[in-house]
């Protein structure tokens, strides 16, 4: 569906199981059916989904689950890292209601500012977990006018629940 896609389309997930690993390029709105009814399970194999660069400001993903993202790392400075939902330098992009469940990093985020995280459980269940959100900026280059909204979330049993790293203005 993400191939067919065109920017700025609507892709709604009806209820099921999915084992994907998905790389978005371009601006999209992915909306499941629900926490429990839409199910996106990554193997283990890379991150679950992962917006990839300008292309992708201003997605929005909502109402799904995704779980089994490849053990990562954790290197902030790497468009290798690995999460449930990996942001590389998207910006405004939107997550709401969203269960990371199984994820050994819940949200990886590099260079993307002006992000929502609203209504969201982050739990890394019985895989061994490390940061349920790590939001780094580029060391230098973050706009000082960035904002992220991180309200009305639950983070469970990460060694480290929300990180932040290098989000400073010029």
């Amino acid at each position: 569906a993400v191939a067919a896609s065109s920017s700025s389309d609507v892709i709604e997930l009806w209820p099921g199981k999915y084992k994907e690993n998905i790389v978005i390029n371009k601006r999209l709105t992915i909306i499941g059916s629900g926490q429990s009814k839409t199910i996106v399970d990554g193997d283990y194999a890379a991150s679950v989904f992962k917006f990839d660069n300008y292309q992708t400001d201003y997605s929005i993903i909502k109402n799904l689950r995704v779980s089994h993202s490849k053990t990562s790392n954790s290197n902030c400075n790497s468009s290798s890292a690995y999460g449930g939902i990996h942001l590389y330098y998207s910006d405004h992009v939107t997550i709401n209601n969203v269960h990371f469940f199984e994820t050994h990093n819940g949200l990886m985020t590099y260079g993307s500012t002006n992000l929502k995280v609203q209504n969201s459980t982050l739990d890394k269940g019985t895989v061994t977990g490390y940061y349920g959100m790590f939001i780094c900026g580029t060391g230098g280059t973050t706009s000082s006018q960035s904002h992220y909204l991180i309200e009305n979330n639950e983070v469970k049993n990460y060694n480290r629940g929300v990180y932040l790293q290098s989000l400073y203005g010029d």
